[in-house]
């Protein structure tokens, strides 16, 4: 029979003693869980007191046995290799070692640990570990395996004193499949759920397999949470500049907002946001979150329900959603640079797709387009002094997309074609062309 190694705590205190004694091969046997959580332990304790430390974990090759120990050690040991190597994951070692085999064991481990440890501190760094690797491009596609597991963890419960971590976990779940999303787009990187590798697997691309696993529905869910929130954001002191997020509860959803956005492009995705109850009231109270990134993507896929009728008055009936559009029609625009764009070798110097303000006001401007369909809500955008707005924008020398410039035309058109509106129209200076047509219509 083994006996037992006890843990020697006078190596504590000493990384090569402590790294000797965690590598040691001859103890392998012996060692009890109780011991591999030890040295994990004081790892982890030392990789937090500076740079110097985690150096010398990663020169005398402590992470390779802390993956090991995170995967075949107990809820302990899990819990205490896993918090030690998040200290590691912005070094370039980390990511050599996530491309190497002992990465796919990693990842699997962190995928197996958010779902099946009932342990919040662990599921909380294994998402963080996830994410970071996530957001670095040139690992994202290692999260790929894994997938089914981050769509599962994708909700937010649990007791009353740990739903903040929860909040948090979930809020980096949806960061990492955002980031997956996001590549698979350009990459059409192949599912590989059923082979566990990275190539040769369904031919289904990763983003079909994100929504029939069912990534839309548990966004919406975690959308729809309204939990205490931990800290409120002051608000914003200038109505065109929207406050940071500061609430973690916001930022949950922000985040999954982003998800379901990344996936808009899919049929597949519209017709499952489409089938979920309660969906388009959901996005609509997304409007008056203070993310201008989140106003952009709730915007964007309500653009997906409002060509439908019924769908655009529902939309103009939602308590505050057309004041809100309307009120993204003054989003701050970032300023152009002078210096001349370098053309693209593939695209000839093709425009890049527009983000942040820039896509808050192309998406707020199409949806209120979409929405003169219905003549109440072209009176609710009147009433919400739309028409200043509207002429503002194409007054405006400031950068705008065609897009912007074409919709906020047909608008103002839309508005024009009842007459009580024309007054209106000439006192805030619209287009010539465009009063000649009203005049025109008059006559």
């Amino acid at each position: 029979m083994v006996r037992e190694q006890a843990f020697p705590v006078e190596t504590a205190n000493s990384v090569p003693a402590l790294v000797e004694f965690f590598l040691d091969h001859n103890l392998g046997k012996a060692r009890s869980d109780y011991v591999k959580a030890e040295c994990a332990y004081h790892l982890w304790r030392h990789a937090t007191h500076g740079k110097s430390n985690r150096s010398e974990i990663i020169k005398l090759g402590a992470l390779h046995k802390l993956v090991e120990t995170a995967d075949k050690g107990d809820k302990h040991a899990c819990y205490h290799a896993l918090g030690c190597l998040t200290q590691f994951v912005d070094s370039e070692d980390f990511k050599t070692m996530i491309l190497a085999y002992t990465g796919a064991k990693l990842i699997r481990c962190l995928g197996e640990s958010l779902n099946n440890v009932n342990h919040t501190r662990t599921q909380l760094q294994a998402s963080h570990i996830l994410w970071s690797i996530a957001n670095n491009a040139e690992t994202t596609v290692r999260v790929v395996p894994i997938v089914n597991k981050l769509v599962e963890a994708l909700h937010i419960s649990g007791p009353s004193w740990g739903i903040s971590k929860a909040i948090v976990i979930c809020t980096q779940v949806c960061q990492a499949l955002t980031r997956v999303a996001t590549l698979a787009a350009g990459s059409e990187a192949q599912s590989t759920l059923t082979t566990g590798g990275y190539s040769g697997g369904r031919k289904n691309s990763v983003r079909k397999e994100m929504i029939t696993l069912g990534v839309v529905g548990n966004c919406v869910e975690v959308m729809k949470f309204s939990g205490a929130p931990a800290s409120s954001a002051p608000p914003p002191t200038d109505s065109t500049q929207p406050a940071a997020v500061t609430n973690p509860v916001e930022e949950v959803k922000v985040a999954a907002l982003a998800t379901i956005y990344a996936l808009l492009d899919e049929p597949t995705c519209i017709v499952e946001l489409r089938k979920i109850p309660g969906a388009l009231a959901c996005l609509s109270k997304a409007l008056a979150l203070n993310s201008v990134d989140a106003k952009a993507h709730a915007a964007g896929a309500m653009l997906q329900f409002s060509e439908n009728r019924e769908h655009a008055m529902e939309i103009g009936r939602s308590k505050g959603a057309i004041k809100e559009l309307v009120s993204m029609l003054s989003t701050q625009q970032e300023k152009k640079s002078k210096k001349k764009k370098k053309k693209s070798k593939k695209g000839g110097g093709e425009d890049a797709p527009a983000t942040g303000a820039a896509l808050c006001l192309e998406n707020a401007a199409g949806l209120l387009f979409q929405l003169t369909a219905c003549e109440e809500n072209t009176e609710g955008m009147v009433k919400e002094g739309a028409i200043p707005v509207l002429v503002g924008l194409l007054k405006s020398k400031g950068s705008k997309s065609l897009a912007v410039i074409q919709h906020s035309t047909c608008i103002l058109a839309a508005i024009g074609l009842n007459e009580k509106y024309h007054e209106m129209l000439k006192e805030a200076g619209a287009p010539p062309y465009l009063l000649k047509a009203l005049e025109e219509k008059e006559e």
